[in-house]
């Protein structure tokens, strides 16, 4: 399955069905587009499945995962900070328990978690930024259980958008992602058995996303992990 982020309307659509399960909201109001479709993934999760958060930034999406009820999650990023630290300390001194979460510092396209160990990974707007994306998805696809899912967001707009005359104030190579890239990210996933039921790609309407002198929208794909051809229905 394949969306891309068309409409303001799509947003506020995303937060009323989160305002309904009542855990919460991403601090970036036009990623609870994102969070909604991995909240519906989330619906159809045992609550002891192993969650991996690829890129995980400032733990929204874990801290979601463990309103939820999920017990055992996962974040790997490059950088840690110390007030995600602290965050986990302090709900571990407020529940009086272990939080149900884990924050690991590493490389996303090669961890040392064990192959075939994870039933759900996420990675939110973040392979746009310098990725490596045959490692990428290599490693999704290893450390993913047969039928696992690997839900996918990145900055998108048809045509291509270049971003080679703007400085990433983050420091990192940025990638607006074209129609030709993602069909290509596709396809390649494909030699690691991560298959998409539905490969149609919907046109662009609005720039969602203005960001560094550059207007572009948000695209997100979910992958099942399969060995065969047959992509199990994931909803």
């Amino acid at each position: 399955m394949i969306k891309v982020l068309r409409s303001l309307t799509e947003v506020e659509r995303a937060i009323g069905v989160l305002q309904k399960e009542g855990c919460g909201y991403h601090a970036d109001r036009l990623k609870n587009w994102d969070l909604a479709q991995i909240n519906d993934i989330l619906r159809g999760l045992e609550k002891d499945a192993r969650i991996l958060d690829m890129g995980c930034g400032g733990s929204e999406v874990l801290k979601f995962c463990c309103r939820r009820g999920f017990v055992d999650c996962v974040g790997v990023d490059l950088s840690i900070s110390l007030e995600d630290r602290l965050k986990q300390v302090q709900m571990m001194i407020k529940k009086k328990t272990w939080t149900p979460y884990r924050l690991l510092r590493g490389d996303l396209t090669k961890t040392n978690f064990p192959s075939n160990s994870f039933d759900f990974i996420i990675c939110l707007s973040v392979i746009e930024h310098g990725v490596d994306i045959n490692s990428f998805l290599r490693e999704a696809g290893r450390l993913l259980k047969s039928e696992g899912i690997l839900f996918v967001s990145a900055d998108y707009w048809e045509p291509k958008i270049l971003t080679s005359d703007v400085p990433n104030p983050l420091g990192l190579n940025w990638n607006i992602f074209s129609k030709k890239e993602i069909q290509g990210l596709v396809d390649m996933a494909k030699t690691y058995d991560l298959r998409i039921q539905d490969e149609d790609i919907p046109p662009t309407k609005d720039r969602m996303i203005r960001w560094n002198r550059k207007g572009y929208t948000a695209i997100s794909l979910i992958f099942t992990k399969t060995g065969s051809t047959d992509t199990k229905k994931l909803f």
